[in-house]
């Protein structure tokens, strides 16, 4: 078999994985409609009149997609776990590719989108039974709504909740520099991929094999960057912009910015939002060759 890419056999093999495993996938759905609902719920049982703003609103997404999208990239490969599941899987007539792009295509286009529907839909609930509620608190003369203007210093009518878009850059919300909502998309496809590659590398328990892997680069990292980078600082040195560039204060409070030419920061900066996500996917193909071989 040639094992090079063949777009009806990829078709094929997508007609026969969603055939196998729809039932697998409409379930994963629904409990994530659940876990939504649930959690909106939750909200409103609990929070004041702008407890679904649009940033906790993205705080839900976020959290969300997070989870369920680590979850089921550790399921992608679950004919792994089984040796004649396993055996089945690797007799597939279709290129390691193949197998690979399928895997992707559901575990996460079809993932992101069927994802960000779900939450929307349940997110539009929400908030429209936020905002009747809160109306019809704001017009009785309980108790509570006196003290939700007196706390929230709410003299006219209650502003209307909107459905947030988590696809708008926000400034309060970010991880890389400069920092916008984008950068938590630019985190969880690097992370989801890592899980991905756990479920082809671990026979078993990956999903906690992942985390524990993880948490070991993450911790160290911080020792490396505590022990090695920091101590060569002078004193009073501060780093910024992926340690590219450091900044020192003299006795008077004058600061001085030594800073590496800004293309290697900004090259480093491009490499970790874009660059993380296809090199374990590459990753994730040659550990599929080596299995099968």
């Amino acid at each position: 078999m040639s094992e090079t890419l063949d777009f009806r056999r990829l078709y094929l093999l997508l007609s026969k994985h969603w055939f196998e495993n729809r039932k697998a996938y409409s379930l994963f759905f629904l409990c994530i409609a659940a876990f939504l609902i649930g959690w909106f719920f939750f909200m409103l049982m609990i929070s004041s009149p702008y407890g679904l703003s649009q940033d906790n609103q993205a705080s839900i997404y976020f959290a969300g997609l997070f989870i369920a999208g680590c979850i089921s990239a550790s399921l992608l490969f679950r004919d792994f776990y089984a040796r004649p599941r396993k055996i089945n899987y690797f007799l597939l007539p279709a290129a390691t590719l193949e197998k690979l792009l399928c895997a992707l295509f559901y575990g996460v286009l079809i993932f992101f989108i069927a994802y960000t529907l779900i939450f929307y839909l349940t997110d539009i609930v929400a908030v429209k039974i936020a905002n009747d509620n809160n109306s019809a608190m704001m017009a009785s003369n309980t108790q509570r709504a006196a003290e939700w203007r007196q706390m929230y210093n709410i003299t006219g009518p209650l502003d209307k909740i909107k459905t947030g878009n988590v696809f708008l850059p926000s400034a309060d919300m970010f991880i890389f520099y400069p920092g916008d909502n984008i950068d938590f998309f630019t985190a969880f496809f690097p992370m989801q991929s890592a899980f991905i590659l756990g479920a082809v590398y671990f026979n078993r328990n990956a999903f906690f094999k992942t985390i524990v892997v993880l948490l070991v680069i993450w911790m160290l990292f911080f020792i490396m960057e505590d022990k090695l980078f920091f101590s060569l600082l002078p004193p009073d040195g501060r780093t910024f912009r992926l340690f590219t560039a450091f900044s020192v204060s003299d006795a008077s409070g004058n600061e001085q910015i030594y800073s590496l030419p800004y293309w290697i920061g900004n090259a480093a900066t491009f490499f970790m939002r874009f660059g993380i996500t296809p090199v374990l996917w590459i990753a994730t193909y040659y550990r599929m060759k080596e299995k099968e071989i």
